[in-house]
């Protein structure tokens, strides 16, 4: 299933690039992605493309998912569930969402791993 035990610090300057594209992609999108919460009508009614904040939040997912799995295998995913916790803990404004999703996550995925 993986193990971040396997990853080198070479194969990590790999994954950075991808890392800070998905944190940058996710930072723009959040207070967007709030409006989004509201409706596709909403949205457009506050000046936002709806398609097109959905096709830019769904890339930088993609790419992140994409370099997790690469790295470390698919014991990453893993990491998906953070989001739903931080969730019920939280709540939806994805301005503090998204930032303490990425530690949670790291912190569920090296449990998981150990355990593992």
């Amino acid at each position: 299933m993986g193990s971040v035990g396997s990853a080198t610090w070479n194969s990590i300057s790999m994954f950075l690039p991808f890392l800070i594209l998905r944190i940058v992609i996710a930072f723009l999108t959040a207070p967007a992605l709030n409006a989004l919460a509201l409706g596709d009508e909403a949205t457009s009614g506050l000046g936002i493309h709806p398609g097109f904040l959905r096709l830019g939040a769904d890339f930088g997912g993609v790419i992140l998912c994409g370099a997790a799995t690469a790295l470390a295998g698919p014991i990453g995913f893993i990491g998906l569930l953070s989001t739903y916790v931080m969730r019920l803990i939280l709540g939806p404004d994805l301005r503090f969402l998204i930032p303490m999703s990425a530690l949670a996550e790291a912190v569920i995925l090296t449990i998981s791993d150990v355990i593992g």
